[in-house]
């Protein structure tokens, strides 16, 4: 199969809810299992938390690598349509992101 733009834009649109699952998992996981449970931590150190949630990061950097994929193949069949779904991709992370941001200010 060729290195065509169009499927980063559908990996990219596709993968910000996943990821964001994978990560509160990922995250429970290394917060309770590793943290609170076999390291014995009361209160969790801050390379926990910024390891358990790097995953968070995955999605938007594969938005951006469709954008730049997209604008380096431009001359391929539907690239315009691979750079329209990696930008909404990147909205769809800014969506969720705000969100996460929304509700832990509010409660």
């Amino acid at each position: 199969m060729k290195n065509k733009p169009i499927i980063t834009g559908i990996i990219a649109i596709a993968s910000p809810i996943p990821m964001f699952i994978f990560t509160i998992l990922w995250d429970w996981t290394w917060f309770f299992g590793i943290g609170m449970g076999l390291l014995n931590y009361d209160t969790v150190p801050q390379w926990i938390t910024i390891f358990s949630l790097s995953p968070l990061l995955i999605s938007p950097l594969i938005g951006l690598l469709g954008i730049i994929h997209g604008t380096i193949k431009i001359k391929t069949k539907n690239a315009w349509l691979g750079i329209l779904l990696s930008g909404l991709g990147l909205l769809e992370n800014l969506a969720l992101i705000y969100g996460i941001y929304y509700l832990g200010s509010r409660f």
